[in-house]
């Protein structure tokens, strides 16, 4: 066979040298190395101008060990073409970070054009799994003509975390197959893919911002929604006049998204309107609207908000919170304190949480005493939001909690404790192991196996 292998490939003929490769394949076991030559002769992407030659002994790859991942990682280095493009196809059968990594390389840098499309093809093939996401971000690093038809495929695959990277990956594409694929995806049922479908066709031209500004006169609500959240990201000057009008808009999502999108154009132009904004009916409006004048150092929003932590509702109180805490300023740390005292356990939540992000721990204290409330939801909450400070100090407290009646409580004093992982809590964890509730001891057993694979006090467990 091997001797006969020189004479064979002497012929010039396409279909000869497919069906020599073939045989080759069959006998080293890569099935599916003559579907992907034949899809490429078949596509055009290649002509043969010179004879090929196979080595008199083909190397041999063996797909069934760990071992043999690291020695067809090791065959895309070898000198020979043709063992290159063997050890591309039988990486397909490893899906794992380790091989897409050696694949993307190889369709990058390799030296000849038909290894890198074999690698490519090979890559698109891995895209079919639960490395989808990960498989799209590589091909867009890899970008070229050779890598759309497979975006273009995931770019219609069910996960939305998939279509976004195919989205982006499309972009950095810049071709005319890649563009039109991304005008359809522009009517994605997801905001995410659309805003990221909008950002790539910026990279293009102009038919994302066009469309988006068209859109805000759509009689459909939803339609103008989408488009004012897709000017928040790319929006120019060019969507000021147009913005502004959909600040009167009947639907207040409508008028949230707009002021956003205003605060990240930052046109001056956008000034009055959304002044007149922060006396709007709806806290959503007024906290965008205040968010947005921020971006121009503007800072009359906050008083307004300092005014709406009067109101009846917590919703409304939480949200001044939250936004007083974002957009800050001077004053704002006393106002904070004060709202640490609000008899609703959600606008103490929030109050906590931001004055601990501002470096003032008198928040924890208050999300400990929470843990004590009667209502159940005030004790997950605070815990939960202990968990996401991190402070040591409040173990205790936490320890305490996986004693609670309620085993949403216990729950999350688990989970804050697993992100703590402190090795003095060890025999309260080792009791809870036992605990009736499963997420409860998913939690705790993580925790439990980091302390006790290293000595140090603090154990981080991801």
């Amino acid at each position: 066979m091997a001797g006969s292998g020189h004479r064979l490939f002497n012929h010039r003929n396409r279909e000869s040298q497919v069906a020599v490769i073939s045989c080759h394949a069959e006998v080293a076991k890569f099935r599916n190395l003559p579907t992907l030559l034949a899809d490429m002769f078949a596509e055009g992407r290649t002509t043969v101008k010179k004879p090929c030659t196979l080595p008199v002994k083909a190397k041999v790859f063996r797909c069934d060990s760990a071992g043999s991942l690291h020695e067809l990682i090791d065959g895309l280095q070898d000198l020979d073409w043709q063992t290159r493009m063997h050890a591309a196809v039988a990486l397909g059968k490893f899906r794992c970070t380790e091989a897409l990594h050696a694949l993307e390389e190889c369709a990058r840098q390799d030296c000849h054009g038909e290894v890198r499309r074999i690698a490519v093809k090979v890559l698109g093939e891995l895209g079919n799994g639960s490395s989808s996401s990960a498989v799209a971000k590589a091909l867009g690093r890899i970008g070229g003509a050779t890598t759309t038809p497979t975006l273009v495929r995931l770019s219609k695959y069910p996960n939305v975390g998939v279509r976004v990277s195919a989205a982006v990956a499309l972009g950095n594409a810049r071709n005319a197959d890649a563009e039109g694929s991304l005008k359809e995806l522009l009517n994605d049922g997801d905001i995410s893919v659309a805003i990221a479908v909008a950002k790539a066709l910026t990279k293009l031209n102009n038919h994302a911002l066009i469309s988006s500004i068209a859109q805000l006169k759509n009689n459909c609500w939803e339609a103008r929604h989408r488009a004012a959240a897709i000017l928040e990201h790319i929006g120019t000057a060019e969507a000021v006049p147009a913005l502004v009008k959909v600040l009167q808009d009947q639907i207040w999502k409508v008028r949230v998204n707009a002021a956003l999108a205003l605060g990240n154009i930052c046109h001056t132009d956008a000034i009055p309107s959304l002044r007149t904004s922060l006396q709007d009916d709806d806290i959503y409006v007024k906290v965008a609207a205040a968010k947005a004048l921020s971006r121009f150092e503007i800072f009359d929003g906050v008083p307004v908000l300092m005014e709406s932590l009067q109101h009846s509702s917590e919703e409304v109180r939480r949200e001044a919170v939250g936004a007083i805490g974002e957009i800050g300023g001077p004053g704002v740390t006393p106002v904070l304190q004060r709202a640490l005292n609000d008899h609703h356990h959600e606008v103490r939540l929030a109050a906590a949480k931001v004055l601990v992000k501002l470096g003032h721990l008198d928040g924890a204290s208050v999300l400990v005493a929470d843990l004590k409330h009667s209502d159940y939801t005030a004790r997950m909450d605070a815990a939960a939001a202990l968990g996401a400070i991190g402070s040591s100090d409040t173990v205790p407290a936490l320890l305490e909690g996986l004693c609670d009646r309620h085993q949403a409580v216990r729950r999350e004093c688990a989970a804050a404790l697993r992100v703590m992982g402190d090795a003095d809590v060890r025999p309260l964890l080792e009791e809870c192991r036992f605990d009736e509730d499963q997420q409860v001891r998913a939690a705790i057993n993580p925790v439990l196996c980091a302390i006790k694979q290293s000595g140090c006090s603090r154990v981080q467990v991801n």
